[in-house]
């Protein structure tokens, strides 16, 4: 079974790029001590989140299906767990990640389901 790899478009790299910027500008917000006042449990659910996220760009930076997907999953995760913790300033970054999954999902198509 042969299977056609594409190129990967400049937004998909500018997108890595920037989420990558994102996800190690965030890893030190899992030691402050704001997140360890939500609770005990806060600070290495957020720091599973942020491992995702930076899963994910690898992902998606290599073409493959699973790091949409689980950019999606650690998005939908990461409301939950604000929801439930009673944050609002989460949903200042909601967009910006919505417009990354909309970017994400047009080449969804082109990306490879293998490993």
């Amino acid at each position: 079974m042969a299977y056609t790899t594409y190129k990967r478009p400049g937004i998909l790299t500018a997108l890595c790029i920037i989420g990558y910027i994102v996800v190690m500008g965030s890893l030190p917000s899992i030691f402050s001590p704001d997140v360890r006042r939500l609770g005990i449990w806060f600070p290495s659910v957020l720091g599973l989140l942020i491992a995702l996220r930076f899963i994910a760009f690898v992902g998606i930076w290599h073409m493959k299906k699973w790091g949409v997907e689980l950019l999606l999953y650690a998005f939908l995760g990461g409301l939950i767990i604000t929801e439930l913790a009673g944050i609002t300033s989460y949903y200042v970054g909601v967009p910006a990640q919505i417009i990354a999954l909309g970017v994400a999902f047009i080449y969804y198509r082109k990306m490879d389901r293998n490993l």
